[in-house]
């Protein structure tokens, strides 16, 4: 698969207005790895997980969706959390733009569990 010049996206999504359908960036989940991170707690009930995000392709992605899942000391899950671009992507990064070829994306999360203490986690990139 090619991507399509700037000018033809432009014009199909134009099209697309008056259509009724849209043009999206390829989806593409072979091409996407996420990174083995740290879990780290900063305070009581506060963590912070820090991962990478690579796209390995040749091709600019839709940004995925990404599943977290916490794990108690016996690698049992104890909370799934789906999260969206906009959940993972810094402040004012469009995700229209999408997940350049050959490139990194580092991810942050930070979050309060009350009730929960996690040992793990496993981390899941697909898409909706």
């Amino acid at each position: 698969i090619r991507p399509l010049p700037a000018s033809l996206r432009l014009a199909l999504q134009a099209a697309c207005v008056v259509l009724g359908c849209r043009v999206e960036l390829p989806a593409q989940v072979e091409n996407l790895v996420i990174e083995t991170g740290e879990l780290t707690t900063l305070g009581p009930n506060t963590y912070a997980l820090n991962t990478l995000l690579r796209n390995q392709g040749n091709l600019v992605l839709a940004w995925p969706s990404i599943e977290l899942e916490l794990t108690d000391a016996n690698d049992k899950p104890v909370l799934r959390r789906v999260l969206a671009p906009a959940d993972y992507l810094p402040r004012g990064t469009p995700a229209a733009i999408g997940f350049g070829p050959r490139s990194e994306q580092p991810v942050t999360l930070h979050f309060t569990l009350a009730g929960l203490q996690p040992s793990g986690y496993h981390t899941f990139v697909f898409y909706p």
